[in-house]
């Protein structure tokens, strides 16, 4: 497992062929180099990528741009970026999109849950504790009816975090001015390292649409699934100005402009009947789930492969 996988040609050019799994991860800005450094070897029978490249439309740019300007995008603010910034960035991301080449075979990593929200889930209750330490995932049937005791919707909207650069800004902006949303900050509140402050975790528990602006590159971060595993809708754009590469968010079925404007979508999501959010919760959490799925059922169908093989 490896963001830099230049690290391991020793391994991967000595190894019988079909015989490693490879995971690359942390290709958050789309590294032609990284991608393509394992298409030389035989060596490699499974390899899962974190953030694979995917199709970069232009008309996922054009919506973007128009989304961050309807959201006052045009106002300056004290991080770096703008909408012009975004726009240039977002069309120099999809021509690296349009030029990687794999050529072995592999399926996609989702980004998950991070450490520190597990760790925070396992101060809960000492249940909870046991089924972390025991493997359990956290899609699991076991675990999310145990987990459900912990869960209480009071407040439409919160978020924890930083603002990173100009496109979040606006969207906190928004949430700040025109839905009263606190917007307190806290630098490496989702990493690795738990430092025993589960306001992060509470707010997920007690929020029907956690806030997910755009993060520092792509579409995707563990926010979303954290939402979701939490019983939220996760507040998020279908296209990051920053990245016009498809994805799964579930905003996408809101089309234009509600997918692409955060204004438009919490206006749109503060007025959420219960069975639209059950709705469109049940869709969300399925198509999360199965993408989980897909890879761990990948990675053991490999696993077995490279098994049987070696007998």
């Amino acid at each position: 497992m490896s963001d830099n996988p230049s690290n391991w040609a020793t391994l991967l050019s000595t190894a019988p062929p079909h015989s490693l799994s490879f995971f690359l991860i942390g290709n958050e800005t789309y590294v032609p180099d990284k991608y393509e450094f394992l298409n030389q070897f035989k060596s490699l029978k499974c390899v899962l990528l974190y953030n694979p490249p995917k199709k970069a439309p232009y008309i996922n740019i054009f919506k973007s741009l128009l989304g961050n300007i309807l959201d006052g995008g045009l106002v300056p603010t004290s991080l770096p970026g703008s909408v012009f910034r975004d726009l240039r960035n977002s069309q120099f991301t999809r021509k690296k999109l349009n030029h990687i080449k794999i050529k072995y075979s592999y399926v996609e990593l989702p980004q998950g849950y991070c450490n520190s929200f597990v760790d925070q889930i396992a101060t809960l209750s000492l249940e909870l504790k046991m089924l972390i330490t025991s493997n359990c995932s956290l899609f699991s049937k076991e675990f999310r009816s145990t987990l459900a005791t912990f869960i209480n919707k009071t407040q439409t909207f919160s978020y924890l975090g930083q603002e990173i650069h100009h496109r979040r800004a606006t969207c906190l902006r928004i949430a700040k001015t025109k839905f009263l949303v606190e917007v307190p900050s806290k630098i490496g509140f989702g990493g690795l390292a738990f430092d025993g402050d589960t306001t992060y975790l509470k707010n997920l528990l007690s929020t029907k649409f956690p806030l997910v602006p755009p993060g520092a590159f792509n579409n995707y971060n563990h926010r979303y699934t954290e939402s979701l595993i939490t019983g939220g809708l996760p507040a998020i754009l279908a296209q990051n100005s920053l990245d016009p590469s498809v994805n799964d968010n579930w905003t996408n079925r809101l089309g234009f402009p509600r997918g692409y404007s955060f204004r438009l979508l919490m206006k749109y999501l503060s007025k959420f009947s219960e069975t639209k959010f059950k709705e469109y919760y049940k869709l969300s959490y399925e198509v999360e789930f199965k993408r989980t799925r897909k890879a761990y059922e990948y990675f053991l169908s490999k696993q077995g492969d490279l098994l049987s093989n070696s007998q």
